[in-house]
């Protein structure tokens, strides 16, 4: 993923969003954001200019409830483009969830 992002936008700003099925303290996130490769994004909910909003673990199987340690959607950066907020929304409609996440949200600014 890294080395497809750099092939793709090479120094223009980047943004990669999905279900990675994986925890922030997983390898794959490890990776993903590990500082010393010049090739790494940044979680947009660790620089974001205002504190998350809304639950922190995004999964919630159609219940509407935050499953504990299921932090596993995100929004990744690259190339100067900061946030000014992040957010993940529980909002249901008449008992209905839009997915078995909480959709995640940011504000962002491309320099």
């Amino acid at each position: 993923v890294l080395k497809k992002m750099a092939e793709i936008a090479g120094k223009k700003p980047a943004i990669l969003t999905g279900d990675f099925n994986a925890k922030p303290d997983s390898e794959p996130i490890q990776i993903i954001t590990q500082e010393s490769d010049p090739l790494h994004l940044k979680d947009t909910e660790k620089i974001s200019k205002s504190p998350h909003y809304g639950p922190y673990s995004t999964f919630n199987g159609f219940q509407g409830e935050e499953i504990p340690e299921a932090h596993i959607d995100y929004i990744f950066v690259k190339n100067g483009v900061k946030f000014l907020s992040h957010a993940s929304h529980s909002k249901a409609w008449e008992g209905r969830y839009p997915s078995d996440h909480f959709p995640v949200s940011a504000f962002l600014v491309l320099p």
